[in-house]
């Protein structure tokens, strides 16, 4: 405050220019990035669906008779699974579609020589060890449309080698 003569006045100054406060936007997008990391990891991306195992059930051990009735006993066939898709089910070379529907259809109407068997007949499955479970899952649900068939996985053992 100054003070000249008989006048009085009053005059105020800031040293120096005022700087205006500025918000920094790093930390914000640091967390955002952060957050955004975090619900990635904790999302699954795979869908899950279910799959119908039927377990069997304990039973006393049976002796076998001697002879084997000829009318009760079921026909079988095998169904080589490979891990490149192919399947070889009898005289079928081929991947999963209408062809294998077909031959599936074919083998299950094929007549007895010995007359009618009673029983339905047994689908013996064996995958090669490289075969993704998908591919499996696959042919099982097309065996599983053809109700004439009791449907078995075989799994060989290391000691059997390639199928």
């Amino acid at each position: 405050m100054q003070l000249r003569g008989d006048q009085t006045s009053m005059s105020f100054e800031l040293s120096g220019s005022r700087r205006r406060a500025i918000l920094s936007l790093a930390p914000l997008i640091d967390v955002t990035f952060i957050i955004l990391i975090f619900f990635m990891l904790v999302t699954q991306f795979t869908h899950l669906a279910p799959v119908k195992v039927e377990l069997g059930a304990l039973q006393p051990a049976v002796a076998l008779p001697d002879r084997i009735d000829e009318t009760g006993r079921r026909r079988q066939a095998r169904l080589f699974v490979q891990g490149d898709g192919k399947i070889s089910f009898g005289t079928f070379q081929g991947s999963l579609g209408p062809g294998f529907a077909q031959a599936l259809r074919a083998w299950s109407n094929k007549p007895e020589m010995n007359g009618e068997i009673s029983a339905k007949p047994v689908l013996l499955i064996e995958p090669q060890e490289n075969v993704p479970l998908q591919l499996l899952i696959d042919v099982m649900e097309e065996v599983q449309r053809h109700p004439a068939f009791v449907m078995k996985i075989v799994i060989p053992s290391r000691s059997e080698g390639p199928l």
